[in-house]
């Protein structure tokens, strides 16, 4: 494999791309207007509109605002660029410098030969700070490869367009995704509190006892010289 000057071999015309994806003069299909400043080695996706939970297939829509990332925490961003990789290309996707050293990590992936779609991208934050992402924001940088032979059909025959259903997520299901992730720290929490209770049941009872121990010593002593007083 060899890696592909991009300079000459991406396109934004979905005919171009068709008429020559099984071709040795095949194009990669980007949507979007690509800047190669970093060189015709590699092209960098920018954060799309929608975002997933781990494991959920829901899409919730990016605000203005962004999401926000917690510490510890991950996410699946979906890019804003949809890619068409001709039968004779594979891709690899990787994280970008800056991120990495805001203690970001994104997941390592591919972009099979025939793939069309948008790619959603793994984020986890390994820092000890939040973290927001917002559209239009440069997320990941990709690479692709010219292959010795062209695949006859495309090893999933699928698109991975957005869903165009998606919605915020609220705030109670967002409260709810973050008690879930955090349940392991919720648990200790909730067994200091039960144990500072305990010990505060223990330190007012027995004060409670000697306050009223010490009540009726008194009451003794008073009725002692109230006796003798009348004598």
């Amino acid at each position: 494999m060899s890696v592909i000057d991009l300079s000459t071999r991406i396109c934004n015309d979905w005919n171009t791309y068709n008429n020559n994806k099984r071709s040795s003069d095949s194009y990669i299909y980007v949507d979007h207007e690509i800047n190669l400043e970093d060189g015709p080695s590699s092209i960098d996706l920018c954060v799309g509109e929608n975002w997933y939970q781990p494991n959920e297939e829901k899409p919730y829509l990016i605000t203005d605002e962004g999401i926000q990332l917690a510490p510890f925490q991950s996410i699946l961003l979906e890019v804003k660029q949809e890619i068409a990789n001709p039968y004779n290309v594979f891709g690899l996707v990787t994280g970008k410098g800056l991120k990495i050293f805001e203690g970001v990590f994104i997941s390592t992936g591919k972009i099979n030969p025939g793939y069309v779609g948008k790619l959603k991208i793994g984020i986890y934050n390994g820092s000890k700070k939040k973290i927001i992402f917002k559209k239009d924001m440069p997320l990941c940088t990709c690479v692709f490869f010219a292959m010795e032979s062209n695949l006859q059909i495309p090893l999933k025959n699928r698109s991975d367009n957005s869903n165009t259903n998606a919605k915020p997520i609220g705030k109670a299901k967002y409260l709810k995704n973050r008690i879930k992730e955090n349940k392991e720290f919720l648990a200790i929490l909730i067994s200091i509190i039960a144990l500072l209770a305990s010990f505060a049941n223990v330190f007012l009872n027995r004060n409670f006892i000697l306050y009223n121990k010490q009540n009726v010593e008194n009451n003794k002593v008073t009725k002692t010289i109230n006796n003798g007083n009348s004598k």
